[in-house]
């Protein structure tokens, strides 16, 4: 259960019944404090309020941002985030390691998964298909690390890729070959270099006839083809 202001909310199911809960008692203290608030600040006293009790707190404002692709925390006191391939310094913190802990197990728990010392790495996918990774003490020195790598939803044409790379009609021509042909095709870059988008295009390529098997850590590269099967691989428990 989660508490907010001494009040019972609801169990955080992940299906917005508690966000729901949590908003109407949140927006009822601050309209019974007669602070007057401009309805935009009050909006975002709320937010911040229902975040902080049932969210990931300061993290939420930006996985709300379309234009982050990844949220990196190293501590607290140092969160990141990846724009257009670029890794940015933010000007949030948290409290402490023991409140960066509290969002991580949060997260985790969004997930059904759990974390601890005996099992402190954990990877897990997010209600909205966002890939998280966490590390917990004693392997993490100093507090926990945690990574959230948002999900791709849109789906680049083959077309639109090649115009934006620059990539020749002779290689555009040559990588659809090897889909038709059914290659083995590696696909390798750094983070945020578009590996997810460049795969998810080739394979929407493929004959509607062929039977596509993708198997992940975890589920996060969008398919745009009518015969996809899809497989997530279980995460070792600690008794092997």
């Amino acid at each position: 259960m989660t508490r907010l202001a001494g009040g019972v909310v609801g169990e955080v199911d992940g299906d917005g019944t508690a966000r729901a809960i949590a908003a109407r008692e949140a927006a009822m203290i601050v309209d019974g404090a007669g602070l007057g608030l401009d309805p935009a600040v009050r909006e975002l006293v709320v937010r911040r309020a229902v975040a902080g009790a049932i969210g990931l707190g300061p993290l939420e404002e930006l996985l709300e941002d379309p234009s982050v692709s990844e949220v990196m925390v190293n501590g607290p006191f140092d969160i990141r985030v990846e724009r257009g391939g670029r890794i940015e310094q933010t000007s949030l913190v948290l409290l402490d390691a023991d409140h960066l802990e509290r969002i991580a197990l949060r997260a985790l728990a969004r997930a059904n998964r759990r974390g601890d010392r005996r099992e402190p790495i954990v990877d897990a996918r997010l209600p909205d298909g966002s890939r998280l990774h966490v590390v917990l003490a004693p392997i993490a020195v100093g507090g926990p690390f945690l990574t959230v790598r948002r999900f791709v939803r849109s789906i680049r044409g083959i077309d639109e890729l090649a115009a934006a790379a620059s990539v020749s009609d002779e290689q555009r021509a040559e990588l659809l070959e090897l889909v038709q042909k059914r290659c083995n095709v590696l696909v390798t870059g750094g983070t945020g270099s578009g590996k997810t988008t460049w795969l998810a295009a080739l394979l929407a390529t493929a004959d509607p006839s062929e039977r596509i098997v993708v198997i992940e850590d975890a589920l996060e590269l969008p398919l745009d083809h009518p015969h996809a099967v899809r497989l997530e691989g279980r995460q070792q428990s600690v008794d092997g």
